[in-house]
Formats: C-alpha cells, structure tokens, sequence
C-alpha cells in the first residue's frame, strides 16, 4: 500500500456480518467533571487492570454503601467511563452486575465544539482542494512537526508515538513493533465520514514522527477494522534509490 494511502473500505473485514457487532472505535471521552467519590470508584476499576469487579468488592474497598458504589457505577457507565456487564449464572439467584473501565480513561479534551469544528474543517477540505488526501497528509505532517518539539532526541520513536497518541485520545494498544489498535477516536463522526480525510491527518501526525525520531515509515491506517478499533501499522520506509553519479565506479566524476 503506498504511503499516502489509508484503507477505506470501511464495510470489510472478518467480523460475522450476521452479528451485530460495532466495526470501529469509540468516541474519544469528553472530559466530564467528577466528584471526588465517582472518581474514587472509577480509580478502584482503573487499578483492577480490565478485571470486572463487583459493586459490593469496590463498596468494600471504600467502606461505602453498596447502593451508593452501584449510583457511582451508573454515572460511569452513562458517561462511558465503564461498561457494565453480566456475571455467568452459578446456579439459583440473579447473576451479580460486573464493571470495569473503559480503555482511554476520563481525561481526554475532546469536547462536542471540538468536533463539530472538525466537521467543517473537514468540509472546507473537500470542498477547497483537488486532492484532499494529500491535503490532509500534509495538515497532519505539521501538527506532527509541532509535537516533535517537545519530544527529547533520544525518546523511542514508538514510545513517543504511543504516548502522543494516548494524549490526542486514541487510547492505544500496542499489539507489536509498529503496530497499535485504536481502541477510541477524538473525531469518530468526521472520520465516519470522511475517512480519506481524517485518517489521512493522523497518519501524517504519525509518519512525521516516527521520521523526526529516525524511524521512516510507511504508515497505514485501517479504519472501523475490527470490533471496537481502528488499527495502525508502520513499516520501514525502503531505503532511497542510490545515486548512481556518486556510487558507480565506473562513472568518472570531474571537479
């Protein structure tokens, strides 16, 4: 695939097309106030590490009333901060509710402003230039510039990658050695949209970084891939043609 491509088949993929399962992140979280008790719950469900807990385990932890956790718990959920589920029947009585958080956590920026100025933006792209991808290749490749200046020359090209894409608020998982899912999007309802577009900004944001910390690659982004992600993989770029006036011998070279 070449590098200024993303893959936009967006109705691909190998999920069952019987089963209704949602192809694609989340909306990155809008930061939402918390009182310091619903952060306190949210805290003991971001600790257990992505194992469900119980609202009487976390009522325990916190010497709380169980109904008051269960309120807590409720609120999280509405706001998508957890995700709520049920526990595999042992026998006689209603199986227990379990919790856990959600991977990208409360604290992302994005708010409903943001995005809806992402929409037009978007739009004023399309409408605007001939080739929009590249167009949104190179939008990308200066907020990438942007963010190097803050990243220390000896900062792991991908750690670096990683840590800018949790801060944009992609919550992402590192699967192998250029390679993430994206559990969440900060632009989802653009990106539904216009993927050529939006994709193609962030993986200008991620092919400038990875060069500007002396990895070049060639970065795809595969959009609403998989169940609950995107995917992003980055290969090394191929080493440029050499210049055969200054690496022939057999060329004579006059001063």
């Amino acid at each position: 695939m070449k590098n200024s491509e993303v893959d936009t088949d967006v109705s691909s993929g190998d999920a069952d097309p019987d089963e209704t399962v949602a192809m694609g992140p989340l909306p990155a979280v809008v930061a939402t106030p918390l009182s310091s008790a619903r952060a306190a719950v949210l805290a003991q469900l971001a600790e257990a590490d992505g194992k469900p807990l119980r609202a009487q385990q976390i009522a325990k932890a916190l010497g709380q009333h169980v109904n008051t956790i269960r309120e807590h718990l409720e609120g999280l959920v509405a706001d998508q901060l957890a995700e709520a589920t049920t526990e595999t029947p042992r026998g006689r009585g209603r199986p227990a509710t379990l919790y856990r958080s959600l991977p990208g956590g409360p604290m992302w920026p994005t708010g409903r402003q943001y995005a809806a100025l992402a929409d037009v933006l978007v739009e004023q792209v399309l409408e605007s230039v001939d080739d929009s991808e590249q167009a949104a290749f190179r939008a990308g490749q200066r907020w990438g510039r942007k963010l190097l200046e803050g990243v220390a020359e000896d900062t792991p090209a991908e750690d670096a990658v990683d840590r800018q894409l949790t801060e944009v608020g992609f919550a992402p998982e590192r699967l192998a050695e250029g390679e993430w899912r994206l559990h969440r999007c900060p632009l989802l309802a653009a990106a539904r949209r216009h993927p050529e577009v939006v994709c193609n900004v962030h993986r200008g944001l991620v092919a400038t970084m990875l060069e500007g910390l002396g990895e070049p690659s060639e970065v795809t982004i595969f959009p609403f891939s998989e169940p609950g992600a995107c995917r992003l993989a980055a290969t090394p770029a191929p080493d440029p043609e050499p210049d055969p006036v200054t690496t022939d011998p057999s060329v004579q070279q006059t001063s």
